[in-house]
């Protein structure tokens, strides 16, 4: 307290000093120490809110979560904010919804690891309403755009462009980054500074990143290590004045001893360990912090939530461009097979159809062969373009189920966690081991709690065990049955789950596994829907082939064909011929529909039937079913009364 020789009295600014002499408040003092308290009352409950009567834009189709909202209307209020909610509860989109909410941001810089920035675009793209341009930082470039997406490596390489710019919104995404008061990222984003006795003022080493708002988002705020916690308490309480902080924020070194058990030891000062730790997060509650966790807001999350993580891909283009040529060389064989069966199947012998489907299935035995061979390869660049991120993943300090196809794969992942949660820490289980030794595997996940990861091979792990110990389940690598990767998913989402699952798969950036990822999960959300919430597997017969797609032409039997090809006339046999040769010649070999010719995946039939000579009823037969998908196009050339002739 200060004292006032005027007033002769003494006084002070922080409530919290004046309700230590609250009983010698006169009625003035008592009503304004009541308002303060329950001020404080109405923060700490709204750290833990999970509803908020508040507006937030948001696109057509998406919707904030009730308590997504009252995140978002608890950063909107402060100056700084931590966001600590669980992983999987969306951090980013209350993030985005500040940015959504708040008109004033329009310039906001998000530092993040560099295997979120991907996402951190992506979701930036989905879910913000307003007309800001959204731009990614590499190491060589910076985007002159609204929003700039950077990671914590490269923050040294743009310091000047950083600084040049009074910053709306700062977002440090995975704010546990920041926990090393002397590294240099640290230094770049939160300053340095020391204090001069002689000249009795601060020297500046190092300017902190200036912004009028500030948003912390991270899963794991570290309560139980405190001095780890210190960077990001400064980071959120930097705005309040000396006589606004609580006593044991105003400084580190208070702070490691009220709450870390910084103290003088026999060989120095050293941390003796967290104390205090109910204090410190209600502090933290009170001024800036709000997290809620998965079981507090069980009823509003659906059964399982599924993301789609894109990792970079930098150092890896050798074998993206692999993939594809492995991709494209199957489809095209695929394509060429199937089409000479098709047409066989119309017009050629029994003995020849046999022939063409044996080509057939050759064509898939050696498909699946070669795309097998890269799909390895991409694995293995998946498992090291992601390290970083699993390693942030193990951060949570819960239980982690990982699901990979090959060995080596799940061989290197183990070294990756017991690297950095110890030895003992991961079980495994795939098919070489012994019954009992996966048995053993399971036990111990479930019931030790010295065991946090779990990794299995989805062939081998994905049926018939229990793993609801974890809500938390990441697939590095997918399965070419959708129907394997939903019943893996449903070791944890089953009978003795209390939770909400998060389901994540983590992919190489522009790969083909990343895009069957994403149909992958598109078609579970679809069909769950559909189901309303019956969750049992929906893709018992479906399986991922390049280039196959469903259609009325590679559906139809010889049965129906012969059928057809006794009514149809002799002017449509002439037509069907006509239309399957206009389309041929026009054709560009294009993968989608794009109204010049067929599409890659029916250019082989389309071209082998323009080609027929004779052209046969059969022929006509198949024709006509191959052009009800181009009709946009034949219309277009010979009219709605000439395409009508062919069907009637």
């Amino acid at each position: 307290m200060s004292w006032d020789p005027n007033m002769r009295r003494w006084w002070t600014p922080n409530p919290e000093v004046a309700l230590k002499l609250r009983n010698y408040a006169d009625a003035a003092a008592s009503e304004e120490l009541n308002a303060h308290i329950r001020r404080q009352k109405q923060e700490m409950e709204s750290s833990a809110a999970t509803d908020a009567d508040i507006y937030i834009p948001v696109p057509d189709g998406l919707a904030y979560l009730p308590y997504q909202k009252a995140g978002i209307a608890y950063a909107a209020r402060r100056p700084a904010a931590l966001i600590a909610d669980e992983m999987g509860l969306g951090k980013t989109i209350q993030a985005i919804g500040l940015i959504n909410y708040d008109i004033s941001i329009r310039r906001v810089l998000v530092i993040c690891p560099a295997s979120l920035k991907i996402n951190w675009a992506r979701e930036m793209d989905k879910w913000l309403v307003r007309k800001l341009s959204i731009g990614v930082a590499s190491s060589t470039e910076w985007p002159e755009t609204h929003v700039v997406i950077i990671n914590y490596d490269i923050i040294d390489r743009h310091i000047e462009h950083i600084h040049s710019v009074l910053w709306d919104l700062l977002v440090l995404d995975e704010a546990h980054y920041v926990k090393n008061p002397d590294a240099k990222r640290t230094k770049l984003i939160l300053g340095k500074r020391t204090w001069d006795p002689e000249s009795g003022s601060w020297i500046v080493h190092q300017r902190p990143i200036e912004a009028r708002k500030r948003l912390a988002l991270t899963g794991t705020p570290i309560l139980n290590r405190p001095q780890e916690f210190w960077n990001i308490v400064d980071f959120c309480t930097r705005h309040l004045s000396y006589q606004q902080k609580p006593e044991h924020f105003r400084s580190r070194t208070r702070f490691y001893a009220r709450y870390a058990g910084y103290q003088q030891g026999y060989y120095g000062w050293e941390f003796t360990g967290p104390q205090n730790l109910e204090e410190l997060q209600a502090e933290a509650r009170r001024l800036f912090m709000v997290r809620r966790l998965k079981s507090q807001v069980l009823t509003e999350l659906p059964p399982k939530i599924r993301q789609v993580i894109e990792v970079p891909s930098e150092g890896f283009e050798r074998v993206l461009d692999e993939e594809r040529k492995a991709y494209q060389n199957a489809s095209d064989r695929i394509a060429e097979a199937r089409s000479k069966m098709l047409v066989m199947r119309a017009s050629g012998s029994e003995e020849e159809y046999r022939e063409a489907v044996r080509e057939l299935r050759a064509a898939y035995t050696v498909a699946f062969s070669d795309m097998a061979k890269v799909r390895h390869m991409v694995g293995i660049a998946t498992l090291k373009a992601a390290s970083a991120l699993i390693e942030e993943i193990l951060e949570s300090g819960n239980k982690i189920v990982f699901f990979c196809h090959h060995h080596d794969v799940i061989h290197g992942l183990q070294e990756i966690c017991e690297k950095k949660l110890g030895p003992g820490s991961t079980v495994l289980f795939y098919g070489e081991m012994s019954a009992e030794n996966r048995q053993q595997s399971v036990d111990r996940f479930q019931n030790d709690k010295s065991v946090l990861v779990f990794i299995g091979s989805i062939q081998a792990a994905g049926l018939g065990i229990t793993l609801t110990a974890a809500s938390h389940v990441v697939f590095l690598e997918l399965d070419w049955v959708p129907s394997n990767i939903a019943q893996a998913e449903d070791r944890l989402h089953r009978i003795g789950q209390p939770e909400s699952v998060l389901v994540q798969h983590l992919v190489l950036q522009d790969s083909l596994t990343a895009h069957m990822a994403k149909v992958l999960v598109e078609k579970q959300q679809v069909i769950e829907t559909a189901l309303d919430g019956d969750y049992s597997s929906p893709y018992a017969q479906e399986v991922v082939v390049p280039g196959e797609t469903e259609s009325e032409v590679s559906t139809a039997t010889r049965a129906r064909i012969d059928v057809e090809s006794e009514s149809i006339t002799e002017e449509q046999v002439f037509i069907a011929q006509k239309f399957v040769q206009y389309l041929a010649s026009v054709c560009d070999y294009a993968s989608q529909l794009d109204y010049s010719g067929f599409n890659r995946y029916d250019a082989a039939l389309g071209h082998a039937l323009a080609k027929r000579d004779p052209f046969s009823r059969r022929d006509a037969v198949l024709a006509r079913m191959l052009c009800r998908k181009y009709k946009r196009q034949l219309v277009a050339e010979f009219g709605e009364d000439e395409y009508r002739r062919l069907y009637r």
